[in-house]
């Protein structure tokens, strides 16, 4: 759409206005970032999302679904420190985000009951029935646990990941928002690769935001620090780049001119940034997920005619990331900081707790009753859940409520590879269909080493968008293919 010369001027003057206005505020981000800050500059940017708001309702709130739940600061309601590691109820951006976005729907779309049954038709039945078991044995172990009031946040931040996978189909009304979204969550995960460059650079946070981390993930008593941005961690970064990797690689393989300079250079910084948190599950996978298109890339016209290009880029790549922070990964890859030496027990002792509570032990009670099974005593230093996110949902929520969580994942895959074989015509959408397939694969088999994927549920809200997306995309391949209008 056109704008006409007074909305222009409306728009410029806006802008100018803003920048002018945030300019005194700058200074903040280099220090401390708090919650008053987070008000003032939210209030300085409304402008600009009321303003995108009324031009493009739909896209702008799935632009700020994806930012808020990939930087997502947040304000405790209510936090336990009977562990270890911190658990709470907390409100986040992303929750009023998703507030909003179902205002939306009641609003646009629900009030049409045919409009109604064809969203519905998006939803895969198989992969939202795994979902809802998953939860529901959730909520099934609580008799078990020795804590019932720790299990309530996680019961909580899995309804919001159900609420955020339900919302998500409701704003995707055409083909081309495959495309804009996994721009939308490449460019989320690129801005945190560029704060932990500069993080790693200047050895310091940078950016504090409400609810976030304020210290550095530190391996061995200091001698190795690794940055994760705003993240918290630096595998939660680690996961959300193997994740996006494959995405980003397609997104440039089909640009052309600048464009295709951009992702090139987007892939080049989030590779140097997986290297500074000297993850070696992440590499290692970083790598698989490259290699896995690159193969499936042989049996497409613009894949064939770009494979050596796309080679000669992910040397560069390589190159670019050792030369940067290689010696930190080496250090990592040759020196064990005693990880292996704490896996394997820690993997004995949960296969001991599978063992004896086969219908679990209730949502985050794990270290509560775990040490009653360390015949290692490995909690005595090292008081943490076992770090394979599959043997602690199975210890957890019982075989069966593990047993739904390998269902979902496996389903979504599938699901991605099934709806890809029924494009024939449109070939990029058809590769980073399968490029969505490859990421959640290689980002949940990190989880086979680490727990990530509960102490930080971004990479499950990442996931969430990705599978409705997925499961989205066949309902408007199957209405293109009748001749419908998307």
């Amino acid at each position: 759409m056109i704008l006409n010369r007074s909305k222009l001027a409306s728009i410029t003057l806006a802008v100018v206005f803003e920048i002018i206005l945030m300019i005194p505020f700058l200074y903040a981000l280099k220090k401390e970032f708090y919650f008053y800050q987070a008000v003032i500059i939210g209030l300085l940017i409304l402008p600009f999302v009321l303003t995108a708001l009324l031009q493009n309702t739909r896209k702008t709130l799935l632009v700020l679904l994806i930012i808020s739940v990939s930087i997502n600061p947040k304000l405790p309601i209510y936090r336990s420190y009977l562990l270890a590691y911190p658990i709470s109820i907390e409100l986040c951006l992303s929750d009023i985000i998703l507030l909003s976005c179902w205002i939306y729907i009641i609003a646009k779309k629900i009030n049409s009951p045919s409009e109604y049954f064809k969203i519905r038709q998006k939803y895969s039945k198989m992969f939202l029935s795994f979902y809802i078991l998953w939860i529901a044995f959730g909520a099934f172990t609580l008799p078990f646990a020795v804590d019932k009031v720790i299990a309530i946040p996680e019961l909580i931040g899995m309804m919001r990941i159900l609420f955020l996978y339900l919302a998500v189909p409701f704003l995707i009304t055409k083909k081309s928002d495959l495309r804009f979204i996994a721009i939308l969550l490449a460019v989320s995960v690129l801005l945190q690769a560029i704060l932990i460059i500069f993080q790693y650079r200047y050895e310091d946070l940078l950016i504090r935001i409400p609810g976030g981390s304020q210290e550095f993930d530190i391996v061995a008593a200091g001698t190795l620090f690794r940055p994760a941005g705003t993240l918290g961690h630096s595998s939660h970064y680690a996961i959300l780049s193997v994740l996006i990797l494959p995405v980003t690689l397609v997104l440039m393989q089909y640009s052309t001119g600048t464009k295709k300079f951009f992702f090139g250079l987007m892939l080049v910084l989030l590779f140097i940034a997986l290297i500074i948190t000297a993850s070696r599950a992440g590499v290692g996978m970083g790598i698989t997920g490259f290699s896995a298109i690159l193969f499936l890339s042989r049996k497409t016209k613009t894949g064939k005619k770009l494979l050596l290009q796309s080679i000669v880029v992910l040397i560069m790549i390589f190159t670019a990331g050792w030369f940067v922070a290689g010696e930190r990964l080496f250090d990592r890859i040759t020196y064990d900081y005693n990880s292996a030496y704490l896996r394997i027990p820690m993997t004995k002792t949960a296969l001991e707790v599978i063992k004896h509570h086969p219908f679990g032990i209730g949502l985050n009670n794990y270290t509560l009753v775990a040490p009653g099974y360390d015949y290692y005593d490995i909690f005595s230093y090292f008081p943490f859940p076992v770090h394979n996110i599959y043997l602690l949902n199975f210890a957890e929520l019982g075989l069966l409520g593990g047993s739904c969580l390998i269902g979902l994942l496996v389903t979504i895959v599938y699901l991605t590879f099934k709806y890809a074989e029924k494009i024939k015509e449109e070939e990029e959408n058809k590769i980073l269909l399968q490029s969505i397939g490859i990421g959640i694969t290689c980002s949940w088999l990190i989880g086979l080493l680490g727990w990530s994927q509960r102490s930080s549920n971004i990479h499950l809200l990442y996931f969430a968008i990705l599978a409705a997306v997925v499961t989205s995309y066949s309902v408007l391949i199957t209405r293109h293919q009748a001749g419908l209008n998307e």
